[in-house]
């Protein structure tokens, strides 16, 4: 938390995503969604916050979850799939990189490459291939705080009372299962709020 003149400025990025597997399928599009979400941008903002910590640089960032996600990365079926989709890729990247050899797009292809080369290096490496092991650690240095969202993202205005009770209850559990205390918080799905 920041604090300024007239208040407090802090940053909480939220990830969730519905829950997808299909194991009676050796190719879903909707993986595809955790997957790219992962390569795109869960992977890159926990890259740079490991960075940031072992070069001793000071921060402090809130990270949101959804008990979706965070059960998704823990599967392993969907671990192994999304390691053979970033290799998939790489075989791609090695193919357009052969393929622009002589052309002007040539020095994207291989930064794009390189891209992959390093998150899907650090993945394996420093995630040990599982998002939550890499959270975990993160969360021990205080910097990084962890906090749920209801079970499904639900909007919780809408929904009967025993249901919204439910929704926490299954997000203050899956966060238990993964992170071994309570959440510190909660994001409220679509930011709705009732009393």
């Amino acid at each position: 938390m920041i604090v300024l003149a007239q208040g407090y400025l802090m940053l909480v990025l939220h990830n969730h995503l519905p829950f997808v597997r299909h194991p009676e399928y050796d190719n879903f599009l909707e993986e595809r969604w955790l997957f790219e979400a992962t390569l795109e941008s869960y992977l890159p903002i926990l890259y740079h916050l490991d960075r940031l910590n072992r070069e001793g640089i000071d921060y402090n960032i809130t990270l949101s979850y959804s008990p979706t996600l965070l059960t998704m990365f823990n599967d392993e079926l969907l671990q192994n799939r999304f390691k053979r989709h970033i290799e998939k890729l790489l075989e791609l990247g090695q193919k357009e990189i052969k393929r622009t050899a002589s052309k002007p797009e040539h020095a994207l292809a291989k930064m794009y490459k390189n891209r992959l080369i390093k998150m899907y290096a650090f993945y394996q490496d420093r995630c040990r291939g599982n998002l939550i092991n890499l959270l975990r650690e993160l969360k021990s240095t205080g910097k990084v705080e962890l906090i749920t969202c209801s079970a499904t993202h639900g909007f919780l205005p809408f929904m009967r009372e025993e249901a919204v009770e439910a929704q926490i209850a299954v997000a203050v559990s899956t966060y238990q299962r993964f992170f071994q205390d309570k959440p510190p918080g909660i994001w409220l799905p679509e930011c709705a709020y009732a009393p």
